[in-house]
């Protein structure tokens, strides 16, 4: 019985034993493991901090109770502090009113799982004020808000680049103003200028035709027409200065009115007339067939014929001036026709004896 008795006790503690080294087993691959893991989980949080610390932007993470739990290292600056010293202080801690009363409730509705996007504006250590965007991000855990994440950048670059803008455009806002009103008035005054002009005009037109019914001599009637006819184009000319507000306001229409190609083309080359005879240039008209009768704006025709023929006499020495007019294109009821003068001045170009101005 005794050596019975001897051996249950060997094989107890011999159990014990091996439940002792399987137990210290147990604890060393736990221990190993919980290592590893330890290791695992330090790499990833320097990997975070790493990345959140060189990120171009402020990051934290805040629990449920507004206490700050994570700061990368440019949020903790914009604090003042270090990244360190945030962990743990909570917003009263960091902020007094009126400050507080700006951030909190901002908090509370992240807390209340309620995003928020804001742009705030605060002031550098400097005195200048900055601005930033700051992400109030909700963290949700098993359908209740366990905190919030804070991503922010600072935009204040952007926004004084923008609040510049804003300044250029006022103050183009400022000049265009003035420019219209500027444009008013030289309207007014070209109105004015206008009627004062159109006045003796009529007085000169009314006399002329006076004068060509009561004389009888043929050269003083001819010279009275001319005189008509030219007082009659200064007036469309004095007329047609109103239409410089229109053309500036995009209004400006072109008359549709018959009118007679032969007499146009003649009035205007009489009012040029003696200017060619003083320098012995020959004035040349072309029609090439046009239609005696055309609808259009006859005044403005006429004053374009008129500049480019007195640009052609006052350049040409001698030889002869042409003016003619080309159909281009003709159907049913409209043609294009090309109106040109054509001299034997100087011309443009040095290699061409003759030029064309259209």
């Amino acid at each position: 019985e005794r050596r019975d008795l001897v051996a249950g006790r060997v094989q107890a503690f011999q159990e014990l034993d091996r439940h002792r080294h399987h137990l210290e087993e147990l604890i060393t691959k736990r221990t190993k493991a919980l290592e590893k893991s330890n290791a695992a989980l330090k790499k990833n949080e320097e990997f975070i901090k790493t990345i959140t610390d060189n990120v171009p932007g402020l990051v934290s993470y805040w629990d449920n109770n507004m206490r700050c739990q994570f700061a990368n290292k440019a949020y903790a600056h914009w604090w003042g502090m270090a990244p360190e010293a945030m962990t743990g202080c909570t917003l009263q801690e960091l902020l007094t009113p009126p400050r507080l009363d700006d951030f909190e409730p901002h908090f509370a509705a992240a807390l209340r799982g309620e995003p928020q996007h804001i742009e705030r504006e605060y002031h550098l250590q400097n005195g200048e004020i900055g601005y930033t965007w700051a992400h109030y991000i909700p963290d949700m855990k098993d359908g209740r808000v366990v905190g919030f994440y804070v991503l922010a950048t600072d935009i204040t670059a952007i926004k004084m680049a923008e609040l510049r803008l804003q300044q250029v455009n006022e103050e183009l806002t400022v000049a265009r103003d003035k420019a219209d009103a500027a444009n008013t008035a030289k309207s007014a005054f070209l109105a004015n200028m206008s009627h004062e002009i159109r006045t003796p005009m009529n007085a000169i037109i009314g006399l002329t035709h006076l004068l060509l019914r009561d004389t009888p001599s043929p050269a003083q009637q001819n010279r009275l027409t001319r005189v008509s006819d030219a007082a009659h184009h200064l007036l469309n000319i004095i007329n047609d200065i109103l239409d410089l507000s229109k053309i500036e306001s995009g209004k400006l229409t072109l008359e549709s009115q018959e009118f007679s190609l032969s007499s146009l083309l003649s009035r205007v080359s009489a009012l040029v007339a003696d200017r060619a005879r003083e320098k012995g240039i020959e004035i040349i008209v072309n029609t090439d067939h046009l239609p005696e009768a055309l609808i259009g704006d006859a005044t403005r025709l006429s004053q374009a014929m008129l500049n480019l023929l007195g640009n052609a006499i006052k350049f040409t020495e001698r030889g002869s001036v042409t003016l003619s007019a080309e159909v281009l294109e003709r159907n049913e009821n409209d043609l294009l026709a090309r109106f040109a003068v054509r001299d034997t001045g100087i011309g443009i170009a040095p290699r061409s004896e003759e030029h064309t101005s259209e």
